[in-house]
């Protein structure tokens, strides 16, 4: 079963004369809670929140943005902390997974994970 991603878009677009790209997010949590992932820096702020099942989302910004695991919802004060990529800038979006195992610990990787028994994504 797929679940849905939460998608928060927070904050006033800023004109960035950086070419603009996308990335697919592939999620899958297994800790209590939601895990939260998206872009910084980036205005307006991008973040999905990955619950309890599988999800994807799409997520665009600058070339070169970081795409961060976040502490909490970023849009009630989450901190970005760990870096699971970069917005390449590309017509094609970049394509990573991240994996949240039961103690948090996160694993990343790129293109479709193994565990997605659906069809790629397209954004």
């Amino acid at each position: 079963m797929v679940a849905m991603a939460l998608l928060t878009l927070i904050g006033c677009a800023a004109i960035d004369p950086r070419p603009k790209g996308s990335v697919i997010i592939y999620g899958r949590n297994d800790a209590p809670g939601i895990a939260w992932f998206g872009l910084a820096p980036a205005d307006p702020t991008q973040s999905v929140g990955f619950g309890p099942d599988i999800g994807v989302a799409c997520l665009a910004g600058a070339a070169g943005t970081e795409i961060v695991a976040f502490d909490a919802d970023p849009a009630q004060g989450g901190r970005p902390g760990r870096s699971v990529g970069r917005v390449q800038g590309r017509v094609d979006p970049a394509v990573i997974w991240v994996d949240v195992a039961a103690d948090g610990s996160i694993t990343n990787g790129i293109g479709v994970p193994p565990w997605w028994t659906g069809d790629p994504n397209l954004c």
